[in-house]
């Protein structure tokens, strides 16, 4: 009963999948080996459903047997299966119209039918499409299944009674491991989860992968993690005691007087520069996994943490006392690539904006290529399908680098870091070599727990680390050293991708930065208040070639943090671009700077604020490594608590603004 009810269920969701990418696909499709691995993986997912559903019935069956009898658990079942025809053929076949219009499969915007006006959304999906031919076709399809699956019963049936009682138990034990095995849906680590949907550069074939059923309920999922933005675009402003978005600029010393003007003053434009118009240089932003400042600033000659970055180090800029954004890695990157405080944004319905406020829209205006390079899977986060709506024109992931170097190596979140920095150097050289002018954002994985053997590539060297220096740790000895050393792999492979764009043609016009995503979180044991700034603190490196310097000041202690980071590259790439105005520029000799640290403490020279209201005041040693008690906090210091206040409240509003219109 259940292999029939298996075989005749999973045959329409195949088909289902290869209609959808008939109409709108290409037949060059059919030549792509990632269509056969979408193809594969679909079946996966369809396979997942079925089990699940036939898991359930078994247990029911189970619990009512001796109530209903055979014949009665026969009948419960075929009903209990024609039921589930019907749901599971509806879903599939209005799951290939939604992507028919929305172009995605069902994604959090599909329960907007109970959210917004019921009635007439309902009417529109009568007045366009053929409900009725749609529901009588799944109800034909439905009876050809059942009629389908009794012929398969009665032929099963012909099995001689005596072979059947032989193979009844072993067969039912059998069937039941399959099962659960196919609910599971993989023998690995983890089981098949939306990540797997990513099995390809091309969009359409990981829409392919998910069924009706799987995307209804990632898109379930996905609702149930994002942030609720109610319909109030001024409820964070209020929040943090502002009246009105003209309120809170008059703090900034803006001269506008209404949230039109707002909107407008918080972008910027960059200066006018004929040099930039005629040499327009390479961008690329690295955002390393775990890249925390504490471990770096026991690099030692008997310390190894950098490897080949160390030189890189004192090359070029290198500023020691930089914030991050945020301390996970998803929102780190949420807010560098939006300019959002408000997250997890890009999870839900709101992920389907294109946000004015995005990083790569001011390159994206000025006429460059823009890529994002993740070394996991695009499916992490919907990451790839999310940041295509922020003026990316390629997100490209770990299925792109096994396709590219089939010999790459995997840790648990992606490929090893030298296999992400190989191809992001390849494709930087390729469109260079094309005259394309590209803003890279590259984002990588390596340094990520689990601390295991298999963190490290089986051939890599590891570099000296004295083990005494870090008696301060909170894992056991064997899982810290693994640790130390995924860190010291990962910062020298982006030490060997630097070096390659300085030996190469183009190094004289590309410009390079990179920084950690967040400190090394659970790795160190921390004094609170005095040890704070290690939870924020990450290094930025910045090169900038002599051409394209300007004016500026470097100074390697300046406070700043993740929010400045494009406003630099911008300062000292584009000419006359309008841009998101929430930092400034590293190397300004203008601004003394100021690191914003999980949207909550701000460090400044004078000292520091640990939360934006009813501060407690700190203030640093004099080797900057510790934080001490603070009772009258210097004027200045107050003045910019009031005015980070009222710039994160801008923020806050711009984000509800264009997520609530849109």
């Amino acid at each position: 009963m259940v292999l029939a009810g298996l075989l005749v269920g999973l045959i329409p969701l195949s088909l289902v999948r290869l209609w959808t990418a008939a109409l709108h696909g290409s037949t060059a499709l059919l030549g792509e080996a990632d269509f056969w691995q979408a193809l594969l993986m679909g079946f996966r997912f369809d396979l997942k459903i079925w089990a699940v559903v036939f898991l359930v019935f078994l247990l029911i069956a189970l619990l009512f047997k001796r109530v209903l009898g055979p014949a009665g658990v026969m009948k419960l079942g075929r009903a209990y299966f024609a039921l589930s025809l019907v749901i599971i053929n509806l879903l599939a076949v209005s799951n290939h119209f939604y992507y028919g219009y929305y172009r995605s499969p069902f994604n959090p915007i599909v329960f907007g039918l109970f959210e917004d006006d019921t009635w007439v959304v309902l009417k529109t999906i009568w007045q366009d499409y053929s409900v009725i031919r749609i529901l009588l076709g799944v109800s034909v399809l439905v009876f050809v299944q059942l009629k389908l699956w009794q012929k398969l019963l009665v032929w099963a049936e012909k099995v001689p009674h005596p072979v059947r009682r032989r193979v009844r138990w072993p067969a039912c034990a059998g069937l039941i491991v399959l099962l659960a095995l196919s609910a599971r849906g993989s023998l690995a680590s983890q089981p098949l989860n939306p990540e797997s949907f990513a099995v390809s550069s091309n969009r359409l074939l990981c829409d392919l992968v998910p069924n009706g059923p799987i995307a209804l309920h990632a898109a379930w999922v996905e609702r149930q993690e994002q942030i609720d933005i109610g319909p109030d675009v001024t409820a964070g402003l209020q929040g943090l005691g502002f009246a009105s978005p003209v309120a809170a600029a008059q703090v900034l010393g803006w001269d506008v007087r209404t949230d039109d003007e707002v909107m407008a003053a918080m972008f910027r434009k960059t200066a006018q520069n004929d040099y930039l118009q005629q040499h327009p240089p390479h961008v690329v932003m690295s955002l390393m996994e775990s890249w925390g400042m504490q471990a770096i600033s026991r690099q030692a000659a008997d310390n190894d943490m950098l490897g080949r970055m160390a030189k890189h180090t004192v090359e070029d800029y290198w500023f020691t006392h930089f914030a991050s954004g945020r301390r996970g890695t998803h929102p780190s990157l949420e807010n560098l690539l939006i300019n959002t405080p408000l997250t997890p944004l890009t999870q839900g319905s709101f992920g389907s904006i294109s946000y004015a406020s995005s990083a790569a829209k001011p390159y994206k205006d000025a006429g460059y290529r823009t890529i994002l390079v993740f070394g996991g899977s695009g499916g992490w986060r919907r990451l790839q399908s999310a940041f295509s709506k922020q003026y990316f024109d390629d997100v490209l992931d770990m299925n792109n680098i096994k396709a590219a170097y089939p010999e790459a190596s995997v840790a648990d979140a992606g490929v090893h870091d030298e296999y992400l920095f190989r191809f992001a150097f390849d494709t930087l050289q390729k469109a260079d070599a094309k005259g394309q002018k590209v803003m890279m954002f590259i984002l990588s994985t390596t340094n990520h727990p689990p601390f295991v053997p298999s963190i490290l590539p089986k051939h890599y060297v590891v570099k000296p680390i004295n083990m005494a220096k870090f008696n301060d740790v909170t894992l056991p000895p064997a899982e810290a050293k693994l640790a130390l050393q995924a860190f010291q792999y990962s910062s020298d492979a982006l030490g060997g991708f630097i070096d390659q764009i300085k030996a190469s043609g183009f190094a004289d016009k590309t410009l390079l930065a990179a920084s950690g995503d967040h400190h090394l979180r659970s790795f160190f044991k921390l004094k609170m208040n005095e040890d704070l700034h290690w939870l924020d603190r990450v290094p930025l490196y910045l090169r900038i070639p002599p051409a394209y310097r300007f004016k500026g000041k470097y100074k390697a202690d300046k406070e700043g943090g993740h929010r400045d980071i494009f406003p630099t590259l911008y300062a000292h790439s584009l000419s006359g671009v309008s841009y998101p105005g929430f930092g400034e520029d590293m190397l300004s000799s203008a601004w003394q700077g100021a690191g914003l640290g999980d949207f909550n403490d701000l460090y400044t020279p004078e000292g520091v604020a640990v939360g934006l209201d009813h501060s407690t005041w700190l203030h640093w040693n004099a080797a900057k490594d510790k934080l001490l008690p603070l009772e009258n906090p210097p004027p200045a210091l107050q003045k910019a608590v009031q005015t980070e206040r009222a710039r994160l409240a801008l923020q806050d509003w711009m984000i509800r603004v264009q997520a609530v219109k849109k």
